[in-house]
């Protein structure tokens, strides 16, 4: 078994599958994106909104994506599944973004929001906590959901793995 990431995040790894380059990867995109590939979801992630502790929005209960027009972001490069995500998210409400600070590391994006570097809208669980930072949840929550993908027809070893990635995540 040899691991890797892409650049390009998820489209990339799911482009290295349907390519043949890859037998497996873990994605998360939206179903548009997936064509041609076969699916097996692992876990889903809940998206709320990282800021500082200092920020006016810090001690609000809940936050619309509207209440973040003109704030800059903090965000992955595109392409990653989460950015496609909330791009699509902004997209649909209406809110246009600034993406000023693009990092490729989701986990450390917390530390960048804590910075004062922007804003992020993110699957917070699975960002490194930050103590000058506080997570607000958004007042229409949205899931990121990651799956196990392979082509259609894998081979029986990519199958067991499959099974065996499935029954890692079903605990």
């Amino acid at each position: 078994m040899r691991l890797s990431t892409s650049a390009s995040g998820s489209t990339g790894l799911a482009a290295d599958v349907r390519a043949g380059r890859l037998d497996a990867a873990l994605i998360a995109l939206p179903p548009d994106l997936t064509a041609g590939l076969a699916l097996t979801p692992l876990v889903r992630f809940d998206f709320a909104v990282l800021v500082p502790r200092s920020h006016p929005l810090a001690g609000r209960t809940a936050v619309a994506l509207a209440d973040l027009a003109g704030e800059a972001f903090v965000d992955s490069p595109e392409g990653f599944g989460h950015r496609v995500l909330s791009d699509r998210a902004f997209a649909a409400a209406g809110v246009s973004r600034s993406v000023r600070t693009e990092i490729a590391d989701l986990p450390s994006l917390g530390g960048y929001v804590a910075a004062g570097l922007g804003v992020a809208v993110v699957p917070v669980s699975l960002v490194v906590p930050h103590d000058d930072v506080t997570t607000v949840p958004l007042e229409h929550p949205f899931a990121w959901e990651v799956s196990l993908a392979t082509r259609p027809d894998p081979s029986p070893a990519v199958a067991a793995f499959a099974s065996i990635a499935l029954g890692l995540f079903d605990s």
